[in-house]
């Protein structure tokens, strides 16, 4: 498993799962596919054969807000996929 690059991360200190975990390579995991906004990797323990997440790269609460602020995450995923 590749360690997730943080050099490039803009997130802010949080107690969220992917931000304390992933992005800080506490845990391990498989990249699939990286933007500079999303990442995009195998879930750690998959629900289905084919268990991919993604995730924003800058902490956001409501993806409803982050529209707001320029940040078109749906899109971006859609495409990423």
């Amino acid at each position: 498993m590749k360690r997730v690059n943080t050099d490039k991360l803009f997130r802010e200190k949080t107690d969220d799962f992917y931000c304390d975990f992933v992005f800080s390579g506490k845990i391990k995991v498989r990249k699939v596919k990286e933007t500079d906004n999303l990442l995009a990797f195998y879930h750690t323990r998959p629900s289905y054969k084919f268990h991919v997440v993604i995730v924003p790269k800058k902490h956001v609460v409501k993806l409803s807000g982050a529209k707001k602020h320029g940040l078109n995450y749906c899109k971006e995923a859609f495409d990423l996929i």
